[in-house]
């Protein structure tokens, strides 16, 4: 007997089981719509994290970097004396870039080691490198051409010669380390004595700070809400007229910049071809057909419109928003209004916004403010777009001088609110939403004046993370502030049905780190330096090759190659001794005639340098010889005179003695073989001093002296010997004006002998590097015009 299901029953079953299927249907659309979108957002989120993490990687690294730098004394480390321990005391892995030996009198460089090639074998000043040693100071040397690394819990051991003239008292001496990362270390001012390569005692000088470096050296960081409050101001403002009226008008001429008068607004220039009415909450102001109209601290909407008519296109230009003046053929129709600030009470906070444990000084869209009413402009003309526009200020209360250049990094967090009236409707063009600048202090007038302004637009109008670090060059004799500038675009959009969306914007502001840097302590600017050494037995001459073969049992040619090669070496440790590290060695004819001698047109970057230092190290061989035919000594001296050269023939018979250009009246150049000696000038002593060189001798025998007629040829600072015992004075290591004629090039050349036997019959070798080095920075510095 089959049981029938009652009809309650069986109405029960099916919709059972159209909840089933309908329960099926629903999970069947989740699947196929839903899912993939919500896995690409997944995919949007890690990547956007990835992205950000990215970015704050080296901030992050920068910032945890840590290296302790201990100095040593004689009865530590017996022979191993001067000596400095470095030590990875943080928890990342730290790359050495460069060593600083400090003056710590004068806070200034005295060394400048590379530690690429900061070893025994390729530095005088280094007798032992040791990574890691063992309990009896032995271990093994990094090879040279790397630079150390040394992971967190490393010990590097750094022997100096104490034979070296730095170490004659390495009690006035301080080690610093300059990272991959840009990190100078020891942080800090050295307090305790840290980085002192002799550890203090009670009765030490205290260290002055370091004057200078060649790269970021120190700097300030807020981290934090908290802290970025306290240590600057934060305002809202606007200028103060108010377009009230949309301008719309045909033009001949008009164009947008930058106002440097107001930071973060507009300049606008028209010329109209028609007259027109502006008409502002200040009143109206009649413009007539091709007046010159400019808008000053202009903040608003400007954008081009083009109408078919019957007489053809017609571009108009559409005006609408607030300015700080306006003026017609330079008078202003109201008198500049300027800016008013609005109060910015309750529209900020300090919150975590991002979740990650550093809170954020938040602020908001200035929509309907405590203080402020918003004006909204029509940003699109026809009424679909609509938008205020407001200015947010920080400047951080603290003045930067002294400086060649600051780095600024921050993370910024940008948010957007929608609030919907019926359907929201994204705004699709890309607005400006941040700016970094520095402010220049004028003493003259006692105001403040933009100098450096770099913005940041955003197309997406997502979410995002804006970490990135931007360089402002500066002037070391000014004063300067930096700031972040934030623009306020409270917006309302409108549909093609008329539904209406308010977008907000939400700033977070989580960290501002700014770093300072000198290029140098000497130089505001840093010449461009070529040292010429090709080395071709045949290319080289008269750099005393016969005693140096001697001195070492060479061929001639084997000693013209090697004796060049100490040279060069002698150089470069004479140059980064003085910090100047970017030299360029010309080692071949090519390079030669491509860098020095090109002749354009043949590329757009093949143009000879300007106000460069040349030293040649090929002895007395001709230009053209050299050069295989690409130059020759007249070109030499058009290149010199043409682009202010300072040439250096470190060696050799000068070259240009011979020269037709040298007869003329008046100038006569003789040289003299007879050997004599030559005292050092006043100007060479100042060397001495200025260099803190310790080779340059007081007299030295000269196997020729030039005599120079006349003295208005000569330029002293780079000119180091002299011998009065004749009618003219009778010169050794020579500077004097290319052609005779004043602030032009500069020639310098240095007649004595390379003594490389030692025995006294010349200058010794690493005090024609010294004496040719230093004339040339001297002139450099002390005569070239624009220095």
């Amino acid at each position: 007997m089959v049981r029938r299901l009652s009809s309650r029953k069986y109405r029960r079953a099916r919709r059972g089981q159209a909840e089933v299927i309908g329960g099926l249907i629903i999970i069947t659309i989740l699947l196929v719509f839903l899912l993939p979108l919500a896995l690409q957002t997944v995919s949007d989120v890690v990547r956007i994290g990835s992205e950000a993490k990215q970015a704050e990687t080296r901030v992050d690294i920068r910032l945890k970097e840590e290296l302790t730098i201990r100095g040593t004394t004689q009865e530590e480390m017996g022979d191993l004396w001067p000596s400095v321990w470095i030590e990875n005391t943080g928890t990342v892995p730290v790359t050495l870039r460069y060593l600083y030996l400090i003056d710590k009198t004068t806070g200034e460089p005295v060394a400048v080691l590379d530690m690429s090639n900061a070893r025994s074998g390729s530095n005088s000043l280094i007798a032992k490198v040791i990574l890691n040693p063992d309990e009896n100071l032995t271990g093994i040397e990094p090879p040279p051409g790397e630079y150390i690394t040394l992971s967190p819990g490393d010990r590097l051991l750094i022997v100096f010669n104490s034979a070296h003239p730095l170490m004659e008292d390495p009690t006035k001496l301080r080690v610093r380390v300059l990272s991959a990362e840009g990190v100078l270390h020891p942080r800090g001012s050295g307090a305790q004595g840290q980085g002192d390569l002799v550890p203090p005692t009670s009765e030490t000088q205290e260290f002055q700070p370091w004057k200078g470096a060649l790269s970021p050296y120190a700097g300030f960081k807020l981290l934090g809400g908290n802290e970025i409050v306290s240590n600057g101001e934060l305002t809202a403002y606007q200028p103060r007229i108010e377009i009230t009226s949309p301008i719309e008008v045909s033009y001949y001429q008009t164009f947008i910049y930058d106002d440097p008068d107001h930071p973060g607004m507009y300049r606008i220039y028209l010329r109209p071809a028609e007259s027109f009415l502006i008409e502002t909450n200040y009143g109206d102001c009649y413009i007539s057909s091709g007046s010159d109209v400019n808008f000053l601290g202009f903040m608003g909407t400007y954008h081009f419109n083009t109408y078919s008519t019957f007489w053809g296109e017609v571009s108009t230009v559409y005006i609408y928003g607030y300015a700080a003046d306006i003026v017609v053929n330079n008078s202003s129709c109201f008198g500049e209004k300027g800016i008013k600030s609005i109060d910015p009470g309750g529209s900020w906070e300090i919150s975590d916004f991002d979740a990650n444990n550093v809170e954020e000084l938040v602020f908001y869209s200035y929509k309907n403010g405590p203080n402020y009413t918003p004006q909204n402009v029509d940003a699109d003309k026809d009424g679909s777009s609509r938008e205020d526009t407001l200015m947010w200020s920080y400047i951080i209360s603290r003045d930067i001088s002294g400086q060649d250049f600051i780095t600024v990094t921050l993370k910024i967090n940008y948010y957007w609110t929608m609030i919907h009236s019926g359907s929201g409707v994204e705004p699709t063009r890309a607005l400006r939403l941040f700016a970094v600048a520095t402010w220049e202090y004028d003493e003259a007038t006692g105001t403040w004046h933009l100098r450096h302004f770099r913005d940041v637009t955003y197309v997406n109008e997502k979410p995002r993370q804006f970490k990135f670090t931007t360089v402002f060059p500066l002037d070391r004799s000014k004063t300067y502030r930096v700031g972040i500038l934030f623009y306020d675009h409270y917006r309302e959009l409108e549909d093609a049905d008329g539904n209406t969306a308010w977008i907000d914007f939400t700033y977070g502001l989580e960290y501002i780190i700014v770093e300072y840097g000198k290029y140098n302590p000497l130089f505001s600017t840093t010449p461009p330096i070529y040292i010429v050494a090709i080395p071709d037995p045949a290319k080289i001459n008269n750099i005393g090759e016969t005693e140096y073969a001697a001195e070492n049992g060479l061929t001639l040619d084997d000693a013209k190659v090697k004796a060049q090669s100490e040279l060069l070496g002698l150089i470069k440790a004479e140059l980064e001794f003085a910090g100047l590290v970017d030299y360029t060695v010309i080692d071949t004819v090519n390079k030669l005639c491509d860098l020095l001698f090109t002749l354009p047109p043949q590329d757009p970057a093949a143009t000879q340098p300007r106000d460069a230092i040349v030293f040649w190290l090929q002895g007395d061989v001709s230009i053209s010889d050299v050069s295989g035919g690409c130059a020759d000594d007249q070109f030499l001296l058009d290149s010199v005179t043409d682009n202010n050269w300072i040439f250096v023939q470190v060696s050799g018979e000068p070259l240009w003695g011979n020269l037709a250009f040298f007869d003329g009246t008046g100038f006569n150049m003789n040289y003299y073989n007879t050997p004599d000696i030559a005292e050092i000038t006043d100007w060479g002593k100042s060397a001495r001093a200025r260099f803190k060189a310790f080779n340059i001798t007081f007299e030295a025998e000269f196997p020729y002296l030039i005599e120079v007629y006349k003295d208005s040829c000569i330029v002293p600072q780079g000119t180091f010997y002299e011998n009065n015992n004749y009618s003219f004075p009778r010169y050794g290591t020579l500077a004097f004006w290319a052609g005779c004629q004043q602030n032009t090039g500069v020639f310098i050349v240095n007649p004595a002998d390379i003594d490389w036997a030692l025995d006294g019959g010349g200058l010794k070798p690493v005090s024609v590097a010294e004496v040719t080095v230093y004339s040339a920075l001297q002139t450099y510095m002390d005569v070239m015009p624009g220095w």
